[in-house]
């Protein structure tokens, strides 16, 4: 799960689906075992997703735009 999670994070994989898919492949096709386990690696990517987009809108600290 943990694993899934950075692939996300690194932008490795871009879904919850791939990075399920990558971390089954390289480890064992049990790797993220259980649907709780699924719907966690899919709640990150959501929430990743989300914080990206509002750190993209955000302009940074010390920029013109700010």
């Amino acid at each position: 799960m943990f694993a899934a999670c950075y692939l996300i994070h690194t932008g490795e994989c871009r879904t919850a689906k791939q990075a399920i898919a990558a971390v089954r492949k390289l480890r064992c096709k049990q790797a993220v075992e259980t649907r709780r386990q699924e719907d966690f690696v899919l709640a990150y990517s959501k929430w990743h997703k989300s914080e990206a987009a509002a750190l993209s809108a955000k302009p940074c600290p010390g920029s013109a735009l700010a």
